[in-house]
């Protein structure tokens, strides 16, 4: 059956996310932290639209699938030795993050979706008028970037086709993105809203949630 719109969330296996909270968690709280805003995000995008988690863990999946999602399998990243491993660490998951947005925009396609969102799964504030802002294009085709709390980054995107560009998710991904729909010719808008712009990286980032510091429907967009 052809849907208007699927959503896919990325996701890394539990136990190897959130590195960067290691000092501030243990691994079993940063654990359950990473399953609790995955499974908001999926809930409330649920709501709007299927969701379909993509990742090379199978635990992942599994859990997945129980939180109402569908679960698609992306191959792994080959094994590297931890000397090697080391340097290579974030080129390395942002081309695996990349490459699992492209599976699921090819099946978003085959599905026969006209809109492909891509939602960060650690976005706790996210709520339903977010992801309603977010999938206001510019145009059909076109695309909508949200961006991150640093205003470098990419925490979400709507694009229709799903598959009208490539994805650069990572390093200054905001950019990124809008050269890839510059060369893809499709008109670009950029949204900022409190639910799309706090992920939860750092102990900061921790302690700004807890402290409510970014107030829900907080709305700033401009096209270009």
């Amino acid at each position: 059956m052809t849907v208007p719109h699927i959503a896919v969330v990325p996701l890394r296996s539990f136990s190897a996310a959130k590195e960067r909270l290691r000092g501030a968690l243990p691994a079993t709280e940063r654990n359950l932290l990473v399953r609790r805003m995955a499974g908001h995000v999926i809930g409330v995008v649920r709501d709007l639209m299927p969701v379909v988690v993509v990742s090379s863990d199978a635990e992942v999946l599994t859990w997945a699938q129980a939180a109402g999602a569908d679960a698609l399998y992306q191959e792994p990243e080959p094994a590297l030795a931890p000397h090697v491993r080391r340097h290579v660490e974030e080129r390395l998951l942002d081309e695996n993050l990349n490459a699992a947005v492209t599976v699921a925009a090819s099946f978003a396609s085959d599905a026969g979706a006209r809109t492909l969102a891509v939602i960060a799964g650690d976005l706790p504030l996210v709520t339903h008028d977010d992801v309603d802002a977010l999938l206001r294009l510019p145009a059909r085709p076109g695309v909508t970037l949200a961006v991150d709390k640093h205003g470098v980054g990419t925490n979400a995107l709507a694009v229709a086709p799903p598959a009208a560009m490539h994805f650069r998710f990572g390093v200054e991904s905001l950019v990124q993105h809008r050269l890839m729909a510059y060369r893809a010719g499709l008109p670009v808008r950029i949204l900022r809203r409190a639910g799309l712009e706090l992920d939860v990286d750092t102990p900061e980032d921790l302690a700004f949630m807890g402290a409510g510091g970014i107030a829900n429907g907080d709305t700033r967009t401009r096209t270009g």
